[in-house]
């Protein structure tokens, strides 16, 4: 959940909710592409120099360790001893940083390892069960740059119309998913904008589900 403290122009100040903590906006995100601070730096010393949020890379932990691997250990709260909120990546950086190891088609990308040339394929809902193997708190959807298909939102004078599509983890109840979506995305905008959300329109477009030996 994200509250706007107070604004000054074009500029923000909030505070953002997840299940590991609250971060203050706007913020520095510590990178640990591999659930790992390059220089030695521990979980310990992240909390000690006041790191807020630590991002890590989906792309990088599905080949090594392996997502799995993570999500048998506990997720990457406990793979990497952090008790703070952590965000993953969609896996989408690599298609740019990997531009001559990948082949881009409508239903996702097909990468050939950097490591040993093996093909990899990730789709959106790929990138989301690699996320949710890793246990992150904010998770990013692998899609194109034009967002069109996933959001829509209509504004007419004071109001505003939202339309969402999303996946929905399998054993979640779809009714309850939705509702809790609605009320989060009504709250957030009107809290962020002042404006009134007359309707959030949420569409389930597909199902995660979870490995068979979960």
């Amino acid at each position: 959940m994200f509250q706007l403290i107070c604004k000054d122009g074009h500029a923000r100040r909030g505070a953002f909710t997840t299940p590991h903590g609250t971060v203050q906006t706007p913020v520095f995100m510590n990178v640990g592409t591999q659930a790992a601070i390059k220089g030695a730096l521990s979980a310990a010393d992240l909390e000690t120099i006041g790191t807020q949020v630590e991002l890590s890379n989906t792309y990088h932990l599905h080949l090594r360790p392996g997502d799995e691997v993570v999500r048998d250990m506990g997720g990457l709260h406990k793979f990497m001893t952090w008790d703070g909120p952590i965000l993953t990546d969609s896996g989408g950086f690599q298609v740019f940083s990997l531009a001559g190891l990948r082949k881009i088609k409508e239903e996702g990308v097909t990468f050939a390892s950097h490591i040993d040339g093996r093909r990899i394929f990730m789709g959106p809902e790929e990138s989301m069960q690699i996320q949710s193997n890793l246990g992150s708190d904010i998770a990013e959807l692998l899609g194109k740059k034009n967002l069109a298909k996933g959001v829509r939102i209509k504004t007419e004078e004071d109001k505003v119309e939202v339309e969402l599509s999303v996946l929905i983890v399998y054993g979640h109840t779809i009714p309850q998913v939705g509702k809790a979506i609605q009320d989060g995305v009504k709250a957030a905008i009107e809290s962020m904008t002042g404006l009134e959300v007359s309707s959030v329109n949420v569409n389930v477009g597909g199902i995660v589900f979870p490995p068979k030996d979960a």
